[in-house]
């Protein structure tokens, strides 16, 4: 489950939920949802990791710098439980690239995105090490 809060240029914060619009390839997504998905039938041997990522296209963004703030991400299923780092995604006219950083710090995904984009834009990740493996499904 993935808490969504946005803060406009004034600095209101209000529930994001009205922004997100689901994609293929979404790990996570609005408060009290999810998109359950499987791995292919393929066992992971000992010594591998798996890279866990969520997406998601943001619609009705607004004409000044509109951050939104994600908590409580996390991949599960009956092997693992892997939390994913908070994340601050900001569109604005300031940037005229997209650019991730990690702060290891507050563990937090920070993405700044071109105002009015409307394509995939990275959430937050994280890596799950299989020093055992994972048995296929």
């Amino acid at each position: 489950m993935l808490t969504l809060t946005r803060t406009d240029d004034l600095g209101n914060v209000t529930n994001a939920q009205d922004l997100l619009v689901l994609t293929a390839g979404t790990t996570d997504t609005c408060p009290d949802t999810s998109i359950k998905s499987n791995f292919n039938g393929t066992s992971i041997p000992a010594g591998r990791c798996v890279w866990f990522n969520s997406v998601m296209k943001v619609t009705n963004q607004g004409t000044g710098p509109t951050t939104i703030h994600v908590t409580n991400g996390s991949a599960d299923s009956s092997a693992f439980h892997v939390v994913l780092p908070d994340a601050n995604i900001t569109f604005t006219s300031a940037v005229t690239t997209a650019t991730t950083t990690y702060d290891a710090v507050t563990k937090t995904w920070n993405t700044s995105v071109p105002l009015g984009y409307t394509g995939n834009v990275f959430i937050s990740g994280a890596v799950l090490d299989l020093p055992s493996g994972l048995a296929a499904d």
